[in-house]
């Protein structure tokens, strides 16, 4: 939490469904007061991967830690050493070796037709807990940036 409370900037690489929760994320982190991006794209991603600054951490989203383009937007920040998270169900894979961090997310081989939604659950609970975190953290800043979003859009 410390990591991400001290940044300037969040920046979610993430595809498919998991950038959809990259999106609800976005939204739901504004009160804290932080320009958070979210990259599905991959030539975005790729882009963000050689550009984004030291002052920006890279939260990496993937339910395998496997998929080609997402290790090497991994492998692309860790040179450039940048701080990422990586929020995977395998915190020993190949991702988990790529980044500063790594967050296990739920995922149950067992239940292929499940699995997704097993991981995009435990996925989103782990943005809420950033959500929850950061803003108890930053509660005055909150509390205003609430209140001047309800005075400009209410």
């Amino acid at each position: 939490m410390d990591v991400l409370n001290k940044c300037e900037a969040i920046d979610i690489i993430a595809t498919d469904m998991n950038a959809d929760i990259a999106h609800y994320a976005q939204h739901i982190l504004m009160p804290i007061g932080k320009p958070i991006h979210v990259y599905e794209n991959q030539d975005l991603q790729v882009h963000a991967s050689l550009n984004v600054p030291s002052t920006h951490v890279v939260i990496l989203v993937t339910k395998t830690g496997f998929k080609r383009h997402i290790l090497d937007n991994a492998r692309m920040l860790c040179r450039r050493g940048i701080t990422t998270i990586a929020i995977t169900p395998d915190d020993k894979g190949p991702i988990s070796k790529c980044v500063t961090y790594t967050i296990k997310a739920e995922s149950n081989e067992t239940l292929m037709k499940l699995r997704d939604v097993i991981f995009s659950i435990s996925t989103k609970f782990i943005f809420d807990l950033f959500f929850t975190s950061l803003c108890a953290i930053n509660y005055e800043n909150t509390l205003n940036s609430d209140e001047f979003y309800n005075k400009t859009v209410g």
